[in-house]
């Protein structure tokens, strides 16, 4: 990695940082789980795969490897798909999930006592589907990246597709949540759970599965652009809510 890389990539870290300390509840999670998860890889990375290109390449992967490369490439892949699941599952949480009242919660606080429950607005229904599908998702995430560990090394030029089929499919049913769930998007978790949707379908798009693109060879720098500018908004925001109401 060049120094402009480094310097891209400690930019981004440190603002996923700043927002897993401002936030609150499954969203500090994520964001603190985001925040470990890219300095575990990156260390894995760098010293253990010594900084091979990503998506790691069958040309690469297809020498004798040592029991800890082996254990260090599947680790990656897991953390690498662990950002997309975590924001799938977040989106279903906020949109549908059990109601957190308050003022680091919802949009009008003075209106709403801060229970932390809820108010008795949204259905049970939709609060069991909001939990069975964050479990459902975890559990997904689990389940892929035993089946990565288990079917490698997948066949050249599979992987990249692989993860993008992942990181679109999450994305879209992420959406879904958003869409059963649209009466909530004022509340503060669905606003982060929805910057967080736009990001992942714009990396989706133009990041490093953008096949024939002209960024192409750099595009997982074209997506770490796209994440400091997604953080750095998700900051304004939480500022903005921090800002006292008169």
């Amino acid at each position: 990695m060049s120094l402009a890389q480094w310097t891209l990539w400690g930019v981004c870290l440190a603002l996923l940082g700043a927002l897993a300390v401002l936030a609150r509840g499954p969203v500090r999670l994520l964001f603190g789980a985001g925040f470990v998860a890219d300095v575990v890889a990156k260390a894995g990375h760098v010293l253990v795969l010594f900084d091979a290109p990503k998506p790691l390449s069958v040309a690469w992967i297809v020498g004798a490897l040592s029991w800890h490369e082996r254990a260090a490439y599947h680790v990656d892949t897991a953390l690498v798909s662990l950002w997309p699941f975590g924001c799938c599952a977040l989106a279903w949480w906020a949109f549908c999930g059990p109601k957190a009242n308050g003022p680091d919660e919802t949009e009008p606080p003075q209106s709403e006592s801060y229970t932390g429950v809820d108010d008795g607005s949204d259905s049970r229904g939709s609060m069991a589907l909001g939990s069975i599908a964050v479990k459902a998702i975890l559990a997904a995430w689990l389940a892929f990246s035993a089946g990565m560990a288990f079917a490698f090394p997948l066949p050249k030029g599979w992987t990249a597709p692989t993860l993008h089929v992942v990181h679109i499919t999450c994305a879209a049913v992420a959406g879904l949540a958003a869409m059963l769930g649209r009466r909530r998007r004022r509340e503060r978790p669905a606003v982060v759970a929805s910057y967080l949707l736009a990001g992942q379908l714009a990396v989706g798009l133009v990041g490093p599965f953008a096949k024939g693109a002209p960024w192409e060879p750099s595009g997982w720098d074209v997506a770490r652009v796209g994440y400091t500018t997604l953080f750095l908004l998700l900051l304004v925001q939480h500022a903005a809510w921090l800002r006292p109401r008169r």
